[in-house]
């Protein structure tokens, strides 16, 4: 979303430096175990919540009360998606284990990786957002 706003805006193509450490992270030894996968999953997640509340708090700056609403009835409902999203997918991975030791040995850094695409792509989209209004965060 933030590069086809960059594209239409004629503006460079920005990079995604918690994308970018997430590779590094990934690539690091220590992500060599499903734990070290994992926890690289749940430090970019962090991040890009934090870009989150960063781009929220600048658009609610930028915007008159009638939108800022608007904004935070759509926040409300991103946060009912994700928190649905994560416990489906908590369920379907409790049905295929046969204990937690398991779930968490086999399928941590899947459950983190879903976890933080959706916190990424929730963070391009208000970063894209801000692009178009010519909002600083």
């Amino acid at each position: 979303m933030l590069i086809l706003a960059a594209a239409l805006a004629g503006a460079a193509i920005p990079t995604d430096l918690t994308y970018d450490r997430l590779g590094q992270c990934l690539g690091a030894r220590e992500a060599s175990s499903t734990e070290g996968e994992a926890r690289c999953y749940e430090v970019s997640r962090r991040a890009y919540q934090a870009r989150v509340i960063l781009a929220l708090s600048a658009l609610r700056r930028s915007l008159d009360t009638e939108a800022g609403a608007a904004l935070d009835i759509e926040q409300k409902a991103w946060i009912a998606y994700r928190d649905a999203r994560r416990d489906a997918m908590m369920a379907m991975l409790v049905m295929r284990t046969a204990s937690r030791y398991a779930l968490i040995k086999t399928y941590a850094p899947l459950k983190e990786a879903d976890d933080m695409t959706v916190a990424r792509d929730r963070a391009l989209r208000l970063e894209a957002q801000l692009h178009i209004l010519g909002v600083d965060p």
